[in-house]
């Protein structure tokens, strides 16, 4: 029978406003050092132990990973310069990710990242902690804040005059606690450019707040036997691709399902696709449709999320998620298991993350009916190509695994003996020993990654933070890349070739054509006297034996005294990389770097790194301002005798074959181990880069 959904209209008003430096938070907060006493291997999954004392009370907290946060096939798709989407398959650290409760607390729930730390929440029926490490504090101290303070007041209008109780059921046990199957509700998250900004457009940010939040829903969801997992993101990085501003939250979610059903239903199927926003011109925070989760014309909801208030945006989601799977508002006649006054589902009430017996019987009323058919997944299918849950591995066919020896294609479990099926610290079905290098850096603002020795995953690829001097002190870092003009110049028209003079700069892209210019993608614009090197690339001392250009591309010579200036166009249509225009981070004056074709002071990149201080002068900072230590120091602080890196890149060990140090504008790597390649210090420039790669392979 059809029937109009009707809508949930829902207003969040933080009754204090927070900070997301927790020392300056207006609540109640302690230092504390959380302290791991077990780590073991169950059925090849790991579990943690750590005790935190917390207001003179030692918590003890069991953790086991979540090796579902996300699909193998995530993706996150984006917008280039040139407005055209593309995708990445991003390797997660999944092994960060955990979940877990509190020994001796009934109902307890905990969410934690354990990468660089731990932060996440606790949860139970008496407190709600926050934790996560100090940007401050050395020796693994870390900020626990209690949340119990903290109230939260929602004003929603549903509408329930339109809605029609289902009479169809599903095939599905009835009961939440005599279900014996699993609900998987797939999320696809899609995130405005406010909210991107909002991260410095940095995506390695953004997705890691994102893992956060739904690892945490997850947890809560855990009661429910529902497991959350994040299917994709799409950044909208250049613009957003529907009109939020001034906007009433009706016509945002009616213009966001239309949208959704033309560009993304076609890819990313029975997926309930979230838009995070942030926008102060709205009031309201969020809108979903109650029981939307299956149907395509309403699996989707709007909402408003400060993700620097991790625990206030994991309250509202898991509110606006509760409605989607069928949670109305509690009412005077809904009671929580832990005592307190309101649940999660309230209109108002402390901050809480439980649910009422009254969410519970609407969700289990909305798992019985054939509106919630998508949530039932079908048994994993060995030998499909697809890792499913349950297995190992997946290989396809008997035939299609036969140059494949880690996996048992018929019960697609890792074979006898085998650690691993692939990676980059995964070599003949075994892990690469700890202190491997699995990664070369790239470029002098590259930083290298070893194995663990328990992953067949590299760490992330991790690098300077934005803002470290680099190139003898010409230049600075930015996003890994340290630009050099007449290195530009040479990788566009030769060897010799250098940078023009400003005078160059000066002449050519004041003019505004495809030749000179400080476009902005979409115009064609003429460069301000101030922003002239941050338009088109100028160049002189051109050989007469430069290097090819292809034929599409034209190349300009303009007058210069007595020399020339040497420049080319760049037509949209024709390429995917604009080679000849100057990037974010080329620098443009004495403290001055280019962004988005203005020449803007270096404070922008807010640069807070004093090496000397932070890092006892021994290494650098990195994107996520943690120290990298050079040869012969020990992260975290650089000031102990060890083997470099840092708590990101995973450990160095007397034995790992090569380690990376910043020297004088070129890349230097080390031999410090006794394998076959030279002990001599090596200087190579990144073309030479595969002498190196194979050199360590045979080492293994």
């Amino acid at each position: 029978m059809a029937f109009s959904l009707p809508f949930i209209i829902c207003q969040v008003i933080v009754a204090l406003t927070i900070d997301l430096n927790l020392t300056d938070w207006l609540g109640s907060y302690e230092i504390v050092t959380p302290l791991l006493v077990e780590e073991r291997i169950v059925n090849k999954t790991r579990e943690l132990t750590y005790v935190i004392m917390i207001d003179r009370t030692d918590y003890v907290i069991h953790l086991i990973r979540n090796p579902m946060l996300v699909p193998t096939d995530f993706k996150v798709f984006s917008y280039n310069k040139a407005y055209s989407l593309y995708f990445d398959e991003p390797h997660i650290l999944t092994q960060c990710y955990y979940q877990g409760y509190i020994q001796g607390y009934p109902n307890s729930v905990v969410a934690m990242n354990t990468c660089s730390g731990l932060r996440g929440i606790m949860h139970t029926d008496e407190f709600i902690y926050a934790i996560e490490p100090s940007q401050q504090l050395d020796n693994f101290k870390h900020v626990a804040y209690s949340m119990e303070q903290f109230k939260t007041t929602i004003h929603c209008l549903l509408n329930t005059s339109i809605y029609h109780p289902p009479t169809k059921s599903s095939p599905i046990e009835q009961g939440l606690g005599g279900r014996n199957k699993t609900a998987y509700v797939e999320v696809f998250m899609v995130v405005t450019q406010q909210q991107f900004e909002f991260h410095h457009e940095n995506q390695t940010l953004l997705l890691e707040s994102m893992l956060d939040l739904i690892n945490g829903v997850n947890a809560v969801y855990q009661a429910l036997n529902s497991h959350i997992v994040l299917v994709g993101i799409e950044i909208w990085s250049n613009e957003n691709l529907i009109n939020t501003a001034g906007k009433n939250v009706h016509a945002i979610l009616s213009d966001f399902l239309a949208w959704k059903r033309e560009y993304l239903d076609e890819n990313i199927k029975c997926a309930v696709a979230v838009l995070s926003w942030r926008d102060e011109t709205v009031s309201t925070s969020s809108l979903s449709h109650l029981r939307g989760a299956c149907s395509p014309d309403n699996s989707a909801f709007i909402i408003k999320m400060n993700l620097e208030k991790p625990v206030l945006s994991l309250n509202l989601f898991t509110h606006e998620l509760g409605h989607i799977l069928g949670m109305k508002h509690d009412t005077s006649g809904c009671t929580c298991k832990s005592g307190k006054a309101a649940c999660v589902m309230a209109n108002s009430g402390l901050l809480s993350l439980g649910f009422s017996n009254c969410n519970e019987k609407d969700m289990e009323m909305f798992f019985a009916s054939s509106e919630a058919s998508c949530l039932w997944k079908e048994l994993s299918q060995c030998g499909n190509n697809i890792l499913e849950q349950g297995e190992e591995c997946d290989c396809g066919s008997v035939q299609e695994c036969a140059i494949i020896k880690c996996c048992d294609p018929t019960i697609c479990k890792l074979r006898e003996n085998a650690e691993c099926l692939s990676g980059l610290c995964c070599k003949d079905c075994r892990l690469l020993p700890k202190g491997t290098l699995c990664r070369i850096p790239k470029t002098e603002c590259d930083l290298a990654e070893y194995c663990d020795g328990a992953s067949s995953h590299c760490p992330l690829d991790m690098y300077q933070q934005n803002g470290s001097p680099c190139n003898n002190g010409t230049s600075l870092c930015y996003e890994n890349t340290c630009y050099d003009y007449n290195k530009h110049c040479e990788t566009v028209f030769g060897e010799g070739a250098t940078v023009a003079p400003l005078s160059c700069f000066q002449s050519v892209n004041t003019i505004g054509d495809r030749f000179g210019n400080c476009n902005t993608e979409r115009e064609m614009v003429e460069c301000n006297i101030m922003n002239v090197m941050c338009g088109r690339l100028q160049c002189q001392n051109v050989s007469s034996q430069m290097k090819p250009i292809d034929n599409k591309t034209a190349i300009i010579l303009t007058p210069n005294g007595n020399s020339w200036c040497w420049g080319i166009d760049f037509h949209s249509n024709q390429h995917s990389f604009d080679l000849g225009t100057v990037p974010d981070g080329a620098p443009c004056d004495t403290g001055k770097i280019c962004l988005n074709k203005r020449c803007l002071s270096s404070s922008v990149l807010s640069y807070d790194c004093d090496v000397k201080r932070k890092c006892g002068g021994n290494g650098v900072c990195n994107n996520r301002k943690n120290c990298h230590c050079y040869s012969q120091w020990a992260p975290p602080n650089c000031t102990e005798s060890g083997y470099g890196g840092s708590v990101d890149s995973g450990p160095v060990t007397k034995d790992s074959s090569l380690v990376f140090m910043p020297e004088g504008g070129m890349l230097r790597l080390y031999d410090t181990s006794a394998a076959r390649c030279p002990r001599l210090p090596v200087f190579i420039i990144i073309l030479y880069q595969t002498l190196l790669i194979e050199c360590f392979q045979s080492i293994y």
